[in-house]
């Protein structure tokens, strides 16, 4: 299980199957709104690996701007994430 999963398990309540295909959901959700240039950003991520890590490896011949812009999509995708993490929270939240 991949520690997104974990996390909604342990901070949503979700059941590991429930989990599972919550983060099934969202890899498909990311992909379609992602040109499939980030797609293997979007693996690596879900796959508890790091942003930038393949964008990284596709643009090395690209010097600093490469990277400066490696950064400036992971802090756009790390603070997408944190919103996604917070609506799952709020949609998996017992109510009273």
């Amino acid at each position: 299980m991949t520690k997104i999963a974990e996390q909604l398990v342990q901070e949503a309540g979700l059941t590991n199957e429930q989990a599972t295909k919550s983060v099934e959901v969202m890899r498909s959700f990311l992909k379609a709104k992602f040109p499939k240039a980030l797609h293997e950003e979007i693996e690596s991520i879900m796959n508890d690996g790091n942003f930038g890590d393949a964008f990284k490896g596709n643009l090395k011949g690209f010097g600093d701007k490469a990277e400066e812009t490696a950064k400036e999509v992971a802090h756009k995708a790390d603070e997408m994430f944190t919103e996604m993490g917070d609506k799952l929270r709020d949609l998996f939240k017992p109510k009273n």
